[in-house]
């Protein structure tokens, strides 16, 4: 990849000093998500705002959201084809072009800590899995970071009493990870992006969702979900804020690619902490529209034993794409490496929007060399 020394042009932007050479710019950028999701409301309306101004007005964006473009499925290629110069992406939805990538995203039962699991997904992204940054590259894309919305929960419209009311459900997941956890509770999943779950939930496509709290009111999932089953499922760990195509970053001045990984860092830990902190505010929400948090106990050792088997299961996935078992092995094992290092800085310096900023910036972006 083209290597470019940042750091002294990043201390520039930070002080707001734009050089006068950078030339006007103006992006193309593809959500498929609705616009009061928090990738969007916290992560690139701001995030696009405040690079106008880093960059005096020359670096503006365009963004495209609610799937105006393209959809969870079709915006790598989207991106990748220069129809659009960015896009988010979730690899569950492209596993055979990032086949490697796709390992994390397959694995959310393993990653119960959101904080912890985003600094842990950029480290690895940039300086720990060559494999990831190839799938990108051979793409024709980059990817500027990922974030983790935090752990997911099932959440059903019917009234569930017992983990038998949950047999025979339709429950809709992003990640291979929740059609296992479905099969174990005698559910049949569906893979249904955040945009669709409403609709999907309204017309009985699906009768469940394992899903974010934060959906209950970013999504009005609260308007339909009458039961949240109190057991966390696990802290998705690689949702792509922004995949870039390889040519529109070529062509960016070194002071707007500056101006840009600068801005990278607040936006991930502004849709972090929206997830995180969000969850109380949805649960008073949903209650108040009449659901019920229940606990289930008699899921609890199915879980345990699930998530134990979960390691062989993403060797046998990964390899039937191509993936080397010792590679995936090796790439899960960082993965976990990197979360007990960044449970240790957030433990340190406390799980706040401008802590994990910070932590971010100092431990990955500060060191990026694109």
């Amino acid at each position: 990849m083209n290597r470019l020394t940042l750091a002294g042009l990043a201390t520039l932007v930070s002080i707001g000093f734009t050089p006068p050479a950078a030339a006007q710019t103006t992006w193309k950028y593809s959500s498929w998500t609705a616009p009061n999701a928090p990738n969007n409301r916290l992560g690139t309306v701001p995030l696009f705002d405040l690079l106008a101004k880093a960059t005096n007005g020359t670096f503006t964006v365009q963004n495209f959201m609610g799937a105006q473009l393209f959809n969870n499925r079709t915006t790598l290629k989207g991106v990748a084809d220069g129809l659009v110069d960015a896009g988010t992406i979730v690899p569950a939805f492209t596993p055979a072009e990032l086949k490697h990538n796709a390992i994390i995203t397959d694995a959310p039962a393993l990653f119960t800590d959101g904080w912890a699991s985003t600094g842990a997904a950029n480290e690895a992204l940039f300086f720990n899995c060559p494999e990831c940054w190839g799938d990108f590259e051979q793409n024709k894309t980059i990817t500027l970071g990922v974030y983790s919305p935090g752990q997911n929960y099932m959440q059903c419209v019917d009234d569930i009493r017992s983990a038998e009311d949950l047999r025979g459900r339709k429950v809709a997941g992003v990640s291979s990870m929740t059609a296992r956890w479905a099969e174990v509770l005698g559910q049949a999943r569906q893979q249904i992006g955040p945009g669709d779950l409403l609709p999907a939930l309204q017309r009985r496509q699906v009768d469940c969702t394992m899903s974010p709290l934060e959906f209950l009111v970013a999504l009005s999932l609260k308007d339909v979900v009458r039961t949240v089953v109190e057991h966390p499922l696990g802290a998705f760990p690689a949702v792509h804020l922004m995949i870039v195509n390889k040519g529109s970053w070529a062509k960016l001045s070194a002071e707007h690619k500056a101006a840009l990984i600068k801005q990278m860092p607040p936006a991930i830990a502004r849709v972090v902490a929206g997830y995180n902190d969000g969850e109380a505010h949805a649960r008073r929400e949903a209650m108040e529209k009449g659901a019920k948090f229940i606990k289930l106990p008699a899921i609890e050792a199915p879980w345990q034993k699930f998530v134990q088997s979960e390691e062989n299961v993403l060797v046998d996935l990964a390899k039937a794409r191509g993936v080397p078992e010792s590679t995936t092995r090796r790439i899960v094992a960082e993965h976990v490496r990197l979360v007990q290092k960044w449970k240790g800085i957030m433990d340190k310096v406390g799980r706040t929007r401008d802590a994990l900023a910070t932590a971010l910036w100092d431990e990955v972006f500060s060191k990026l060399k694109l």
